[in-house]
């Protein structure tokens, strides 16, 4: 049996960084889509504190219907962007964690 050098660890920094990158730009553009969609329900449907006159417009069971559905939905959203806060989090920890053992490793190659 021959003994086999330690190997160091295995972690795609680049593909890392590539990962992260689209990640932070796929959640900007979320981040987008749901301030414009908050901003047109407001200057479309209006607000019934701020602008009586337009809330009035559109009345009764299908409004009410409709900002059910749009509550639901940004909630939906708001939930997407919180999974790719989690997503980056973890993907930062793992990558500050690949750098650590790497060094080691090095540390370690250097003092045997």
């Amino acid at each position: 049996m021959t003994a086999t050098s330690p190997q160091p660890p295995r972690y795609d920094f680049t593909a890392a960084g590539d990962l992260s990158y689209a990640l932070a730009q796929l959640r900007a553009k979320l981040q987008d889509l749901a301030s414009a969609r908050t901003t047109g329900h407001a200057r479309e449907l209006g607000d019934p504190v701020t602008a009586p006159r337009p809330y009035y417009l559109w009345t009764g069971r299908e409004r009410d219907t409709f900002e059910g559905d749009y509550r639901q939905q940004n909630a939906n959203l708001l939930n997407l962007l919180d999974i790719f806060d989690t997503i980056q989090r973890r993907l930062q920890r793992a990558t500050g964690d690949a750098l650590r053992a790497k060094r080691l490793f090095d540390l370690e190659q250097r003092m045997s």
